[in-house]
């Protein structure tokens, strides 16, 4: 986790563009939607507020972005995905 969480806003920046892509093997941006999950399950104790803060929003835009695909046959566990970052990002408050 970086010191201010611009690591993990490009990183968002980046999964997004992959996701808007429809085209797309998505099985990567997911995964690591998920690694924000663990870093929540894991670290959450130890982050500072500024990391807590970016990391929130960085979660919360995975979410979005989550809420505007439209391939989400091709997915089953996305809204697992879903449930688990939202709830990572309530425990960041």
């Amino acid at each position: 986790m970086s010191s201010d969480g611009e690591r993990e806003q490009h990183a968002q920046s980046l999964l997004r563009s992959v996701l808007s892509r429809k085209s797309e093997d998505l099985y990567h941006p997911l995964s690591v939607m998920r690694l924000y999950v663990e870093i929540v399950d894991k670290w959450r104790d130890s982050l500072t507020q500024t990391q807590k803060i970016s990391l929130k929003n960085v979660i919360d835009e995975a979410v979005a972005s989550i809420d505007k695909f439209r391939q989400t046959s091709r997915f089953r566990n996305l809204p697992d995905l879903k449930k688990r970052l939202e709830y990572a990002s309530k425990r960041l408050v």
